[in-house]
């Protein structure tokens, strides 16, 4: 007579299935299984500026350029650049990016950049690149007189101050009658480098001219540029 099969004979076997398959959902969570999303890589700087809004000292909004792993931009004349707010953007996710060690939020983080400042930029693996900032303030070309004036502190013949006219590069001014327009001292303002007249160089407020003729004001810019500025002095006539 043939033995009858119970379930009791076979359940060894069921559990020695389960535990198998328990050990390779376990190998499977272990190794991701195929469901294994790849860690991003990506961490490079996709765009560097600097804005009027985190910036208000600038007249206009600077945008950089970035060739291989270094960014370079030029700022107007007169920025200062030790405490300026940058605007970047990168192409990862959860990327980190420091200065020296300090974390760079954009928009808020300032920083010095008298010299290259060095963005690190760490992706979600740890990988990091980092892009050399440099940014060159505009050479100076200006070269104006803005303002021009003969004052009575400084020229004792005159009783009260006197204004004169800028129209371009010609300036016009009417003294009293009476003045003696052979020795006046003129106050000006410049945003040259330096004011020269017959190769003389001219202090605001101090030097001493004949104006009975015209007189050729030259102003130097930072860069060397030139411009010449042509004062006509005029005595009233007796009232």
């Amino acid at each position: 007579m043939t033995p009858t099969t119970t379930g009791k004979a076979t359940m060894p076997i069921i559990i020695t299935r389960i535990a198998a398959c328990g050990l390779l959902a376990l190998a499977a969570v272990a190794t991701g299984c195929g469901d294994n999303v790849p860690v991003d890589t990506s961490k490079d700087l996709t765009a560097w500026s600097l804005t009027t809004t985190s910036n208000p000292s600038l007249p206009a909004t600077v945008t950089a350029t970035i060739t291989g792993e270094g960014v370079f931009a030029t700022v107007p004349v007169g920025t200062d650049l030790t405490r300026l707010v940058a605007s970047f953007e990168d192409n990862g996710v959860d990327v980190d990016v420091d200065v020296g060690g300090t974390p760079q939020v954009s928009d808020e983080t300032a920083n010095n950049f008298t010299t290259p400042v060095v963005y690190r930029l760490t992706a979600a693996d740890d990988t990091v690149k980092q892009y050399a900032v440099s940014l060159m303030v505009m050479v100076d070309d200006r070269a104006d007189l803005s303002a021009f004036s003969f004052t009575a502190a400084d020229n004792p013949s005159l009783n009260a101050d006197v204004t004169a006219t800028i129209a371009g590069t010609t300036i016009t001014a009417e003294v009293p009658s009476g003045t003696d327009p052979r020795s006046l001292i003129a106050t000006f303002t410049t945003d040259g480098e330096d004011v020269a007249v017959d190769q003389t160089e001219q202090v605001s407020g101090t030097t001493i001219n004949n104006f009975r003729d015209e007189v050729d004001y030259l102003v130097y810019a930072v860069d060397g540029t030139q411009q010449t500025y042509a004062v006509t002095v005029t005595v009233a006539p007796p009232i």
